[in-house]
């Protein structure tokens, strides 16, 4: 599996998996590649967008993280949008490679900080709390339908 930084050539790869995984139980979404298009690409134009890619033999993409850089008062930090691998390798540590990755290049950079918002009824939940993540119990994801 080879990572690296996102490059244009990606995109049509990203989208194509994003709605294949996001599809897929446990989400059950129903993103149309119209709409999925829209959204990464929506992304992909936020200043300060980075991403990153797991790549096969074969260079197909198995998968994905895409974020940005943000400025907060203690400095940059890196927001993950999403981040997603292929259903049939999950498990198989691609994406713990993808997130190491992505963690070295950004400290790199002077980037000592990633955030990220998840679902706690999904196994990401629980993925990222084995990877040293902690939960702010005082911070509230609020929405308001319209």
């Amino acid at each position: 599996m080879n990572m690296r930084s996102y490059q244009a050539q990606d995109f049509e790869g990203c989208v194509g998996l994003f709605i294949d995984v996001f599809n897929a139980a446990p989400w059950n979404n129903e993103w149309t590649n119209s709409v999925a298009t829209t959204f990464i690409s929506d992304l992909t134009q936020t200043p300060g967008f980075r991403a990153f890619v797991a790549l096969d033999e074969e260079g197909t993409i198995n998968g994905v993280m895409l974020g940005r850089v943000k400025h907060w008062w203690r400095g940059q930090e890196y927001y993950i949008d999403e981040f997603y691998v292929k259903s049939s390798v999950q498990g198989q540590g691609i994406g713990t490679r993808l997130l190491d990755f992505a963690s070295e290049n950004l400290k790199t950079d002077g980037i000592h900080n990633i955030v990220l918002l998840t679902d706690e009824r999904t196994p990401a939940y629980s993925y990222y709390l084995k990877r040293g993540y902690q939960e702010f119990s005082s911070i509230k994801f609020l929405h308001k339908g319209l």
